[in-house]
């Protein structure tokens, strides 16, 4: 996934789709997140422009709602990948019991290029390469 062509307060809204092909439940997902800035100019010495794009976790396509989770890209780089895992999926799958085989759902990510009211043009012209990992995780064993 790639983030270019920003401008401040720019939003972005990504829909992942998750659908059990296994023959088991899964419990959780793990979500493990790394980018590669790409500084067109070579200007931004110590900013992360990771730093500058916020990251909503919504359950539902409206964006109005509230976000599950809100942080900045480069926390959720930095930050175990058990975190957003609890705060996005605990909470949905926690009454169903996980993702049933055969059965899919989905899950939307905003970015939202923030506009901090300061100078932003170092920015210009940068880009993003997003990379995303995830981890399906079945559900514990039981005695049978």
């Amino acid at each position: 996934l790639n983030l270019e062509n920003l401008k401040p307060g720019d939003k972005i809204l990504k829909k992942f789709n998750l659908k059990n092909s296994g023959t088991l439940d899964i419990k959780d997902i793990m979500m493990k997140i790394d980018y590669t800035v790409n500084d067109l100019k070579q200007n931004n010495t110590t900013e992360d422009f990771g730093k500058h794009i916020k990251v909503q976790f919504l359950l539902d396509w409206d964006s109005a709602k509230s976000p599950v989770y809100e942080t900045t890209l480069a926390e959720l780089k930095s930050q175990s990948p058990e975190i957003a895992s609890k705060k996005v999926f605990h909470s949905k799958w926690t009454e169903t019991g996980g993702l049933k085989p055969g059965k899919m759902d989905w899950f939307w990510i905003k970015f939202v290029f923030e506009d901090n009211g300061t100078d932003q043009n170092v920015f210009q012209g940068d880009s993003i390469a997003l990379k995303m990992e995830f981890q399906a995780n079945q559900t514990d064993g039981q005695e049978r």
